[in-house]
């Protein structure tokens, strides 16, 4: 199933870098926020259960072992939040059913977050929105 819009991309260039292993230490913890399930992919990070989407995306985080990341990933769809269930096993994974612009994580702050598509659907006002409020779930130093 393709969920992606079709023809010409909003000219959106990626702010990560091919693989951030050069920016974090190995025994440092890591938190994400990922606001587009359908695109998780755990299964270069090593965890079991995991089926590869053929995304094209690549491999971010994948020189960390599995056990010093956290996702927090958030889907509106309840589908989509089912699958990624199906995927994700006993790996250290928070889905949120919400709405990513209403996504408040109280307390807790990201050391990235990373959007999967989501801007793609979104008009010019609402990507600005959007950006400020996943900008405030950062820690200091983060992207």
């Amino acid at each position: 199933m393709k969920r992606f819009i079709q023809g010409e991309h909003r000219g959106q260039c990626t702010l990560l870098p091919e693989s951030l292993d050069g920016y974090v230490a190995d025994t440092n913890p890591i938190r994400v926020v990922d606001v587009f399930v359908d695109e998780l992919d755990l299964g270069r990070l090593g965890f079991n259960g995991v089926v590869l989407a053929e995304t094209g995306r690549p491999a971010y985080l994948q020189g960390h072992a599995a056990s010093h990341i956290h996702f927090e990933c958030i889907d509106q769809e309840e589908k989509a939040i089912a699958y990624a269930r199906t995927l994700l096993g006993g790996a250290d994974v928070t889905l949120h059913m919400q709405n990513a612009l209403r996504f408040r994580p109280g307390h807790r702050r990201f050391d990235l977050v990373w959007s999967a598509g989501l801007f793609d659907y979104l008009d010019d006002r609402e990507f600005v929105l959007m950006l400020k409020v996943l900008s405030k779930t950062l820690r200091p130093g983060g992207e």
